[in-house]
């Protein structure tokens, strides 16, 4: 079976934007590799139903989301001053497009129009710090929702997965908060198909936390992994580790 795959980029260098493959998936052979879009920096994509494209935006100095036809076609481009978004996600009930700003803290709510046009309804702006050096503020890295349709966020800066009750216009009123391991760095969430189970990626001290989720935005802690192999996982191993590998750059000059 033949199926058609995009990937989002980082354009500091050869890459141009947004581009699209084919892709065999009995084979697992990508081919026909091309671009979909010129866009500066569109790092990460989501569709909707209706297959318009919406992609990580930025221009210069000013970041946000943009909007594209099924063929390419920029629809629409909404910007702030500042760093963009890293990540976001598509609310096909409210029609809504939720992003999350890693650097400013913020997370965006923008409408979509019937022809995919975007436009900036809300921005929740998060507060607070951790005790890793990477936590001296808010840090909102996804912005997605629950199994029952409430609006999750990850703080990687707080250490927060905090839940809000959206309304169709954009407003917001929180209805939920999980604090994580101090220092853990909340990163990414996702959800058990069937079971009342989420796992939490959490970046700082490279962790999955697996939480139970009672719905209404509702999160408990049921037990945490580490994603590390058990070879660096003492402080003596991971030290030695590391004067070897300083070690043989100094060799290799």
């Amino acid at each position: 079976m033949i199926e058609r795959v995009y990937f989002g980029t980082y354009t500091k260098h050869t890459s141009k934007g947004i581009y699209t493959a084919r892709f065999d998936t009995e084979k697992g052979i990508l081919s026909d590799l091309e671009l979909f879009a010129a866009a500066e920096n569109p790092t990460y994509l989501a569709f909707d139903r209706q297959n318009h494209l919406f992609s990580v935006s930025k221009q210069a100095d000013r970041g946000g989301a943009a909007s594209f036809t099924q063929d390419g076609q920029l629809i629409s481009r909404v910007l702030e001053a500042g760093a963009p978004l890293c990540h976001l996600s598509v609310d096909e009930q409210r029609r809504l497009v939720y992003g999350a700003n890693y650097h400013k803290g913020e997370l965006l709510i923008y409408g979509i129009a019937d022809d995919g046009t975007l436009s900036l309804l809300n921005k929740v702006v998060h507060h607070g710090s951790g005790i890793h050096p990477n936590q001296a503020g808010a840090h909102v890295h996804f912005a997605g929702l629950t199994p029952d349709n409430c609006l999750v966020t990850c703080d990687l800066g707080t250490d927060a997965v905090t839940a809000y009750a959206v309304r169709p216009n954009g407003q917001t009123k929180r209805i939920g908060n999980y604090q994580t391991a101090p220092g853990a760095g909340a990163r990414h969430l996702v959800f058990h198909p069937h079971l009342k189970t989420a796992y939490l990626i959490c970046e700082l001290n490279a962790s999955i936390e697996v939480l139970i989720y009672s719905g209404y935005g509702q999160f408990t802690h049921r037990q945490t992994v580490s994603t590390l192999p058990k070879a660096v996982l003492t402080p003596k191993s991971w030290t030695r580790t590391i004067i070897e590998r300083i070690w043989f750059c100094i060799e290799q000059g």
